[in-house]
């Protein structure tokens, strides 16, 4: 209702009505209270009254004579409000009464032995108490009643309602000086204030000021107002350079989006150029399956197998960036050894170096800390990009990696210095050089390739581990980057001559094949439940020379270990019964077991391999074994005192051939069934009979599958499947180890439907297996033949 009235109408009207209410409050409760305190009064007198009947009346009833008892209570006549008082001798009989003239005594129905106040329905007031014995104050001699009819209020509430109408009136007249005065001081101040504003909005004169002289709230509120006006006008001056910048900000958005624009046409250009190079080949495979040319296949898988890396590679790039850019990527501190990092670096881009006649160096320029605290694979991610763009963009001379410890800022520090002798950067292209989306010059990498993410990547992982990457170059003389990392607290940590160490990098770098050495004076203990997997890689190991114990759960690796064996190397499953490998390898270091622990899982999601590092493993080797992968670990972790030997012809028993699987060759037709056999080099008749024991148990487990699915025992399924996961793949089998991945998943999320969907195809795969050395088809005896 006041909504839209004005603020002098809004005040008064609520000025008066807070007078009312005030008022009507005030008067309401003294009504109510003067009405209470009368009745009160009231009662008293009547137990007064009450009080004088029982002492004049004591003796009455103690020489019974209701007669004078009687004539003492018409004294009460004199008493107007009073209708009637008994009095009842001790057995409730009536004693004496009184009765005002015209009233009968109605039959109460109370005898008052005790005390009693009461007010009955017809507005009467009932007061009575016990007669007791003047002398023996435990004997009763009666009781008296004493009813009154309870006073006419309502005159009451006559006078103050008119008081109170009285009083309304007086306070409104009283309230409208005030409220005028209220008008001039406050109402009509903003009025004028609402008046200034309009006309300077109308006029967009932002220069006019208001004047007022108080130092109240109002003169606060004009000296606000002028205050604002002097923003807004110091705003409209300033409006032009924000319009202005405004501009720039769009002239920068348009380059930044032709640099993107640049960036995805390159990028393009990377991705399709793998892309070609994988669908060629795979056609000229497809088209050449059923050719006997073995060389030729696995030329045109090794060119498929490099096409996908670097299209991997390249997804990775720019998988790291957006991490990077939305705060998500993070580096796992754990502590390692830094001079391996370098020497994996080194080992692995030696290949490319040689490749291109150039002479890669790797030296320590000061004494090596045998342990950093960082993250080592994103160091090692950051060396093969900066120690690879050198390569790339060197044709003569080399690549030198050299690593030292420095102070930097009173903070111990590794430095790595990546130095080559290439084409070098001009000067003005080295402040874009670690651009997320720009590349220093398009025409250097129109003729050598790259997406130009690898340096933004680096630098941005080398300042997340506590460091920076930085560049010297020289157009035409090659240039020098510098990684700098946090490297934790060195006080603390023991140092080696680097001399050393390069004897061994030396030594290590060139063996790269199983059938390229053999070593000697090495003791490797294997730890693993599954029989095929336990065979298979003691197989590959002994193949180097190595003396390989086994043990089938992490209780009799410790057992094995605590008999004092001296074991150089030791290989540990993390799934098994009795005692798992996260607890032996913890068990094994509390013990003061120093030897290297390389694990071995099926799991190879986010997290695995931190809880195999924490729990005490040196590193981490995912199944499917990857053959190449156990021998650069196993390289890489040796002790000093195990001699390698550089085999330059291995004998043709040692050698380990690598053909492809044969099942990639075969053209499913209508009228043929589907072949599969094992990857695994099975000329060699130590790796067939690992595979004929492999098949065999497989049929066993897939038998126990079955029955659990009929079962709805997913637990127990999903052990079975993550068995299949990690043996299949190590055997050769790499489709079923996808079969049974999904099968674990689905058994864990109790999907029914699903499990049996991969179970039968894992049946269906089985089945497909053949042994060629048998020159059979599907297998005699078929293991399957209870499907």
């Amino acid at each position: 209702m006041l909504k839209n009235r004005s603020i002098q109408t809004k005040l008064s009207v609520l000025g008066i009505a807070t007078i009312c209410i005030g008022i009507s409050v005030s008067t309401i409760y003294l009504g109510y209270y003067q009405v209470n305190k009368r009745r009160d009064d009231q009662v008293k007198s009547l137990k007064v009254i009450a009080h004088i009947i029982e002492l004049t009346n004591q003796y009455n009833l103690i020489v019974p004579n209701p007669l004078v008892a009687e004539q003492q209570l018409y004294a009460l006549n004199e008493e107007p409000s009073i209708k009637f008082a008994v009095i009842y001798d001790c057995d409730g009989a009536l004693f004496a009464k009184y009765e005002k003239a015209g009233k009968t005594l109605p039959d109460y129905k109370l005898r008052p032995n005790q005390a009693i106040h009461l007010r009955s329905r017809n507005g009467e007031i009932i007061v009575g108490k016990p007669i007791i014995h003047p002398q023996d104050s435990t004997v009763m001699l009666g009781s008296v009643l004493v009813v009154s009819q309870e006073e006419n209020l309502y005159h009451y509430f006559e006078i103050w309602g008119f008081s109170f109408l009285t009083t309304i009136v007086i306070a409104i007249l009283a309230s409208s000086l005030p409220l005028l005065m209220l008008h001039r001081a406050i109402t009509r101040p903003i009025l004028e204030l609402a008046e200034t504003t309009e006309y300077i909005a109308f006029k967009e004169d932002y220069t006019i000021r208001v004047q007022r002289d108080d130092q109240d709230e109002i003169g606060r509120l004009y000296d606000q107002f002028n205050r604002l006006l002097e923003q807004v006008h110091l705003s409209e001056t300033q409006l032009k350079s924000i319009q202005a910048d405004l501009i720039q900000e769009r002239n920068n958005s348009d380059l930044a989006n032709k640099t993107k624009s640049e960036f995805l046409a390159n990028m393009s250009h990377e991705i399709r150029t793998p892309l070609t190079g994988i669908l060629g080949f795979t056609d000229l495979l497809l088209a050449r399956a059923e050719e006997n040319d073995v060389e030729v296949r696995i030329d045109y898988l090794k060119t498929i197998k490099n096409s996908g890396k670097h299209l991997l590679n390249l997804i990775n790039d720019i998988l790291d960036l957006s991490k990077i850019e939305s705060g998500q990527m993070e580096i796992a501190r754990h502590p390692f050894h830094p001079h391996e990092v370098l020497q994996e670096v080194y080992t692995v881009l030696k290949v490319k170096t040689d490749n291109k006649k150039l002479k890669l160096d790797y030296r320590w320029l000061s004494n090596v800390p045998l342990t950093i605290y960082s993250d080592a694979s994103r160091l090692r991610q950051i060396l093969i990009n900066l120690v690879g763009n050198s390569t790339k963009f060197t044709n003569k001379g080399g690549v030198a990696m050299l690593a030292r410890t420095e102070l930097i800022n009173d903070k111990e520090m590794l430095v790595i210095d990546v130095i080559d002798t290439g084409i070098g950067i001009a000067e003005h292209h080295l402040t874009k050089l670690f651009q997320s989306f720009v590349q220093a010059d398009n025409s250097v990498t129109r003729k050598f390739g790259g997406t130009g993410l690898g340096l933004a990547i680096s630098r941005r992982f080398a300042r997340l581990m506590g460091g920076d990457i930085t560049v010297r170059s020289q157009l035409g003389e090659g240039s020098a980057f510098t990684l700098v990392i946090e490297p934790g607290d060195l006080s603390d940590v023991e140092r080696v001559d680097p001399a050393k160490l390069i004897k061994k990098i030396s030594q290590a770098h060139e063996i790269t094949k199983i059938t390229n050495f053999k070593i000697h004076n090495c003791r490797i203990l294997l730890v693993d439940d599954g029989d095929t997997n336990r065979k298979l890689i003691s197989l590959i190991l002994s193949r180097t020379g190595a003396h390989v114990d086994q043990a089938e759960n992490g209780k009799m690796a410790i057992d094995a270990v605590l008999s004092n064996l001296p074991y150089d190397l030791i290989f540990m499953d993390m799934q098994m019964p009795v005692m798992d490998g996260y607890t032996a390898a913890s068990e094994l270091r509390i013990r003061g077991f120093n030897t290297p622990i390389i694990a071995l899982t099926a799991h190879a999601m986010s997290g695995d391999r931190e809880k195999c590092l924490n729990a005490g493993c040196s590193d981490y080797l995912t199944k499917p074994i990857d053959t190449e992968k156990l021998l650069e670990l196993l390289l890489q972790y040796l002790p000093e005192h195990c001699v390698v030997e550089d085999l330059k012809t291995p004998s043709a028993k040692t050698q380990l051939k690598t053909a492809p699987p044969p099942d990639l060759f075969v053209i499913p037709t209508q009228a043929k069934k589907r072949v599969i056999v094992s990857s695994l080099p099975t000329d060699d008749i130590d790796f067939q009979e690992i595979v004929e024991e492999y098949v065999l148990r497989l049929a066993v487990k897939l038998k126990e599958i079955e029955t659990s699915l009929a079962a709805d025992d997913f637990q127990e399924i999903a052990i079975l499947a993550h068995w299949l996961k990690g043996s299949g793949g190590t055997t050769g089998f790499g489709e079923l180890s996808e079969i049974a991945k999904e099968l674990e998943i689905s058994a864990k999320a109790k999907n029914k439907q699903r499990t049996q969907e991969f179970f039968q195809k894992a049946l269906d795969y089985a089945h497909c297996i053949e042994f060629p050395w048998k020159n059979s088809s599907p297998l005699t005896p078929n293991p399957f033949i209870w499907k």
